[in-house]
């Protein structure tokens, strides 16, 4: 009896441990050892080109004009006592009485010499000094002026022109060197006097020169006040180290460098320059960057190039970038034929221009599986997409003879679907950010903003990888203007 039922028991066996190969097998899937691929060093990535804000300056020289229209005298007298000159005629000394009246100051710019001319209105008189003929109590007489003539008294006012000039030379500290000088003061019509064939108007052009010889000083002192640059630009300089929030965990950084000031230029009643500001623009995602506070340098007397440029550097971390396509990828299912894959987890990381998408799935396929291709930036809807996402070579020869169906089957093309980012708008907040600076709301349309200008363009350059991050790299250029007309 036992034998019988041991002899039916045999076939039973078998049938069951056949089943449970079969059931471990097929139910648990094929397990893949598929190695990682083989990144090749990454080449260092050629050096980001330093952006530059040109901003080309125009002042209005009305404070200069305003500065000499208080603090030089309408009026220039010496008309209370006769004046020796130090001149003399005959031997004899000469003196001179004058008065002169002064329009507004006409100023104009020539490259870089500042006019600064005003019609006058005079009259002057010229005496000699004679001695007294006649004695007075036994003791000589003593000398005594003698009119010998005027102009512009009981007539018409004479008339003159006086010009001055100031010079301009900026230095690397960005203060101005002045050099003033009166230049001359003209007579269309000469003073002459007939007694003796004496001409009065040297005596009043050498009054006037040695009076406007000691304004000329404090003009000087005055145009290096109010052309103080450097004072200007360190509170610009300052600013441009502080993060400008882009939105809640994005920030502009824009790293200046370096300034640039070309020479000074002008024409009629303005002054023009361009201020460069060399910078290494950057978008940080996370938290508030730290200000560096680095020192205004001095500037480079260089001329900066026309226009200008913002290369703008987005970061994206491989361990935010593989959050994102999880949370899209990993829980989906994706069935063939009679073949199935979960997706349990997805990781990117790249060196370079390649990027490694590493997924870990399970179903009929257990283990991970290696998709490679190249990361690109697509400015239309601000996104980071993945081109030619395939499978790696190790994955390809792997699943070529354990699981062929996979590799002709449209789960690469899923995947490949599903591998992008947008960039929460970052390039497009960057740009409007920087276009709402330049263009301010005026509530007062009568007072220019200090900075004023438009972005023309936008345009990516290439996206890259490093250790831990994707960088996007965009160049903005556009046109930037500074006002000083209401800075002084």
């Amino acid at each position: 009896m036992d034998i019988k039922i041991q002899a039916l028991l045999q076939p039973l066996v078998k049938i069951s441990v056949l089943l449970i190969f079969i059931l471990g097998t097929f139910g648990c899937g094929n397990s893949v050892n598929i190695p990682k691929p083989q990144l090749s060093k990454p080449q260092e990535p050629s050096p980001i080109e330093l952006s530059l804000v040109n901003i080309p300056v125009s002042m209005n020289l009305k404070p200069v004009i305003n500065f000499l229209e208080k603090n030089v005298p309408a009026e220039i007298a010496s008309d209370s006592a006769w004046t020796d000159t130090g001149q003399r005629k005959l031997g004899i000394a000469i003196g001179s009485k004058f008065h002169v009246w002064r329009d507004p100051f006409r100023i104009s710019m020539n490259g870089n010499i500042l006019t600064i001319e005003a019609h006058v209105k005079y009259w002057v008189a010229g005496a000699l000094l004679v001695p007294n003929p006649f004695a007075s109590h036994g003791k000589p007489g003593s000398s005594g002026w003698q009119k010998i003539g005027s102009c512009g008294l009981n007539e018409a006012k004479r008339e003159a022109v006086i010009s001055l000039s100031t010079k301009f030379e900026l230095q690397k500290d960005g203060h101005f060197k002045t050099t003033s000088k009166v230049n001359s003061i003209s007579f269309p019509n000469l003073c002459g006097v007939t007694i003796l064939n004496f001409d009065v108007t040297p005596l009043l052009s050498a009054a006037l020169t040695a009076n406007l010889n000691n304004i000329v000083s404090s003009v000087d002192s005055r145009i290096a006040q109010i052309s103080n640059f450097r004072d200007i630009c360190k509170t610009g300089w300052t600013k441009l180290q502080e993060p400008i929030k882009l939105d809640s965990a994005i920030w502009l950084m824009l790293n200046p460098v370096s300034p640039c000031i070309a020479p000074f230029s002008g024409t009629g009643q303005s002054v023009s320059t361009s201020i460069g500001v060399v910078a290494k623009p950057m978008i940080i995602f996370g938290q508030k960057p730290s200000v560096q506070n680095t020192p205004l340098p001095e500037f480079n007397l260089n001329s900066p190039q026309a226009g200008s440029h913002v290369v703008l550097e987005g970061n994206l971390p491989f361990d935010v970038a593989s959050k994102i396509l999880s949370q899209k990828l990993v829980g989906n299912k994706y069935v063939s034929s009679k073949f199935g894959v979960n997706i349990e987890e997805a990781l990117i990381y790249g060196s370079g221009e390649t990027t490694v998408l590493k997924l870990d799935v399970s179903g009929d396929i257990q283990g991970s599986i290696y998709l490679t291709g190249t990361p690109y930036y697509e400015i239309s809807n601000d996104s980071l997409y993945i081109k030619n996402l395939d499978y790696s070579i190790e994955s390809k020869n792997i699943l070529a003879n354990s699981a062929d169906w996979l590799l002709h089957s449209g789960f690469r093309q899923m995947i490949a679907d599903q591998t992008h980012w947008e960039l929460g708008g970052q390039i497009t907040a960057a740009k409007e950010k920087i276009s709402s600076f330049l263009n301010p709301q005026q509530g007062n349309l009568n007072s220019p903003p200090l900075i004023f200008g438009s972005i023309n363009n936008i345009h990516p350059v290439g996206v890259y990888s490093n250790s831990n991050s994707f960088h996007i790299v965009v160049i903005v250029d556009g046109n930037v203007n500074l006002n000083l007309d209401n800075t002084f």
